[in-house]
């Protein structure tokens, strides 16, 4: 499940120097590289928080990494679905 809700940075760390239209353009450009698990009912229970950060250019200048956990079955194929879905993009 793509996050709708932007986040622009924790207080307690480096805020992204990202508009809010370059943040909604990557969640779009992510969002059409995703292909969540074939058979996941449940979404909500899927939800996977990824880390990425950019070089000025756009590229990743660190491999995206999976910042929480999850209980659902299915949790790992999403993370790695959702780390897919950043590299592709």
């Amino acid at each position: 499940t793509i996050n709708q809700t932007a986040s622009l940075g924790l207080a307690s760390g480096r805020s992204a120097t990202l508009t809010q239209s370059e943040i909604d353009a990557l969640r779009a450009q992510i969002q059409a590289c995703w292909n969540p698990p074939a058979g996941a009912v449940d979404g909500r229970e899927l939800i996977v928080r990824v880390r990425l950060q950019l070089r000025q250019d756009g590229s990743l200048s660190v491999d995206p990494a999976v910042m929480n956990r999850g209980g659902h079955p299915q949790f790992q194929i999403a993370a790695e679905a959702a780390l897919r879905a950043v590299r592709r993009c």
